[in-house]
């Protein structure tokens, strides 16, 4: 959360350099984000995910502020690609800063740094993309199939027929 809370003031910096109050504005919002404050309160992936994601976005805004180099797009490339590992909503985040590196790479017909960046997420993602395609059938298939049969079918009778059936209100199973 702290780490989360450090990249988004570099970022803000990064974005409105002039404006010190925006920084401590943004600071502030993220500092005091309920699900962040939650989450970071519990061993939990997202705000790792959070973190590596925000890294990758403020390491993408760096270089497309100022030299857009191979070195800070393979780190971008590789903190968005391990954001995509962590968490499923990160994967939309890697494709908006795909697209923008694109836009700047067409703009300025400076190429390399754009496929770096894709080639260094997709090194990192390609193996779990290509599991997910062979076990589920779809490669963003990030959820567990559900368990066959009917949510009846899942105990045997005497869970819900038998003379402990009303423990169930006493000690409740998950």
């Amino acid at each position: 959360g702290l780490t989360t809370c450090v990249l988004v003031l570099l970022l803000a910096r990064q974005l409105w350099p002039g404006r010190r109050a925006l920084h401590l504005v943004a600071l502030v919002l993220v500092a005091s984000s309920p699900a962040l404050v939650r989450a970071s309160a519990m061993y939990h992936p997202e705000t790792l995910a959070v973190a590596l994601a925000t890294g990758g976005v403020a390491v993408a805004v760096r270089g497309l502020r100022t030299a857009w180099t191979i070195p800070s797009s393979l780190v971008a490339g590789c903190l968005l690609g391990l954001a995509a590992l962590t968490r499923a909503w990160a994967l939309p985040v890697l494709v908006a800063v795909l697209a923008v590196a694109g836009l700047d790479a067409r703009a300025r017909r400076r190429w390399a740094p754009a496929a770096a960046l894709a080639a260094s997420s997709l090194v990192l993602l390609a193996p779990w993309l290509v599991h997910q395609q062979v076990e589920h059938g779809n490669a963003l298939a990030f959820n567990r199939p559900p368990p066959p049969g009917s949510i009846v079918t899942r105990r045997p009778a005497g869970f819900y027929l038998g003379l402990h059936a009303l423990r169930a209100l006493e000690h409740p199973v998950t």
